[in-house]
């Protein structure tokens, strides 16, 4: 008898155990289910446009870790030793290019970088427009560039998307084509392949940077050479004044031999403000022009190109 109430207890503490034991590894995969899924329901968000951050308001939604930027990568795509280095790569584009309007308070050609998983579209909307009207609408709302240059320009890649949008402002685009942007993309697509996505993003703004910095120098030896040929004009017209100024002081001497060193002056018919009139005509046509963040520019007039990888 005390043998079998000791089975019986035996068995209950072993069912007991069975069934601590099963609850706990419920308990577990509930756990682990739940986290999983907010893993991936993070991993998988699909951005509406209308609601992506902007990195210059929405500091702690860019993963910049509250610093204002030009750059907002959400989901901490890029890695924050990449994001800076891209960031000092933007701004020695900013500070070392002319796009052509350009002061001290409005710098060289501005760039903002947008990296995302997924983009939410229209249904049945090509992934490849809702690339574009993505990245057109972030450059917008974004104010990418200077008010009044439109020298901005807008990078976006989504990731599970595999697509790629260069946005361009109007100036931005006279330099920066959209053959030279597809040309770009086609170089950045083995980064992409490789999920280098630092090096990728990294390349792009090199290029960019490259052919602003080129044109732009290209643009400062126009204007050298327009001012050499203004100088050697200038410089014509003061000989060929001198001399004509010289032949009508000779006729006027001959003309009237009591006078001597004729004074031409306005008020003399011949005056023709010579020698100096070439300069006195420069002078009248001159006219003179008076950090971190975009400055108000937009993508009025403007381009773009984009491809997928």
């Amino acid at each position: 008898m005390i043998t079998h109430h000791r089975f019986l207890f035996i068995r209950s503490s072993n069912c007991i155990t069975i069934f601590h034991m099963a609850l706990a590894s419920v308990i577990f995969l509930v756990i682990f289910a739940a986290f999983c899924f907010l893993q991936e329901g993070r991993a998988t968000r699909e951005w509406y446009k209308e609601d992506f951050p902007n990195p210059t308001r929405d500091v702690k939604g860019c993963g910049r870790r509250g610093e204002v930027s030009w750059i907002c990568d959400p989901e901490n795509i890029l890695s924050y030793k990449a994001a800076n280095k891209i960031e000092e790569l933007i701004y020695s584009v900013v500070k070392n290019t002319d796009s052509g309007c350009s002061n001290d308070e409005k710098p060289g050609f501005q760039i903002g970088v947008a990296v995302l998983n997924q983009m939410s579209g229209i249904p049945g909307e090509p992934v490849e427009e809702t690339a574009k009207t993505f990245a057109k609408h972030l450059h917008d709302s974004w104010a990418v560039g200077h008010a009044g240059c439109d020298d901005g320009v807008t990078l976006l890649i989504s990731i599970l998307d595999r697509q790629l949008y260069v946005s361009t402002g109007k100036r931005a685009m006279e330099l920066l084509s959209d053959d030279q942007i597809d040309i770009i993309i086609e170089e950045m697509k083995p980064y992409m392949l490789k999920k280098d996505y630092d090096k990728g993003v990294e390349l792009a703004i090199v290029r960019m940077g490259e052919v602003f910095g080129i044109r732009s120098a290209s643009n400062h030896w126009y204007i050298i050479f327009y001012a050499v040929l203004v100088i050697i004009i200038v410089g014509v017209g003061l000989y060929i004044g001198r001399k004509e100024e010289q032949s009508r002081g000779e006729w006027k001497r001959d003309t009237y031999p009591g006078i001597s060193n004729f004074d031409l002056t306005k008020s003399d018919p011949f005056y023709l403000c010579k020698p100096d009139y070439y300069r006195c005509t420069m002078f009248e046509r001159r006219s003179f022009g008076s950090g971190v963040g975009f400055g108000g520019g937009g993508i009025i007039g403007g381009g773009g190109s984009g491809g997928s990888w």
